[in-house]
């Protein structure tokens, strides 16, 4: 892609955290993810639920909190089905947000 002056979108990132993470490879995903973010390139609640099944498939607490702290840094970014599929994932056993963060969701979804 550098070669050809061509920039990756969400897209191309979201593909590529997700092929990293399926191959297990968390912490490549996640070098990506920061590279991602700070290149300005807000992550999908898709991309988020790739690397957070990846940290609960690795039954590693650090590393789901973690990007658990980078979602709540990036919901003011994320459109109104990204929201939904975090709101629902808050929902489930293997990831928890603080309360404050599902309040957060909940009010940026009914707006």
């Amino acid at each position: 892609m550098k070669e050809k002056d061509m920039q990756p979108n969400v897209f191309t990132y979201s593909a590529l955290i997700n092929g990293l993470a399926k191959r297990g490879e968390y912490d490549r995903a996640m070098d990506l993810m920061e590279q991602m973010r700070s290149r300005g390139i807000h992550p999908t609640a898709v991309t988020y639920a790739t690397l957070l099944k990846s940290a609960t498939r690795l039954y590693d607490e650090d590393k789901t909190r973690s990007i658990v702290r980078m979602l709540e840094d990036d919901l003011e970014g994320l459109d109104r089905k990204s929201l939904k599929l975090l709101y629902d994932l808050s929902r489930t056993a293997k990831v928890s947000f603080s309360e404050k963060t599902v309040e957060r969701i909940r009010e940026l979804l009914n707006h």
